[in-house]
């Protein structure tokens, strides 16, 4: 009855984790997607202001998917990881899933 209780009581904590996800990481403003990309003009100089705020560059270590994933945990990243496919030559995107398996992204130049 003890296992029964935690595995619903964390069943409830997961829940309550992704609704407050999806209620805290919204707009919030009730712009729609199309309005939030628009640019922002500067009320005092009126100029554009520019819609990537932030630019982060990284070095690409080949690796494998296996290898990913551990440096995904080890990093903390918890909903992707781009890295360099040593396998495949390609840059691939490793994501959580939300049943905590991982998904891989393999994009190809069209």
């Amino acid at each position: 009855m003890r296992t029964a209780f935690e595995s619903a009581l964390d069943k409830i904590d997961r829940q309550i984790e992704r609704y407050k996800g999806k209620h805290y990481h919204g707009r919030g403003d009730g712009r729609s997607a199309a309005e939030a990309a628009e640019p922002i003009i500067d009320d005092e100089t009126g100029e554009l202001s520019p819609l990537v705020a932030r630019r982060k560059k990284f070095v690409l270590v080949p690796m494998n998917e296996e290898e990913a994933i551990v440096q995904m945990r080890d990093l903390g990243h918890d909903n992707f990881f781009v890295f360099y496919n040593a396998e495949t030559s390609k840059i691939n995107v490793l994501y959580r899933r939300r049943n905590g398996s991982y998904g891989l992204i393999e994009p190809e130049v069209g």
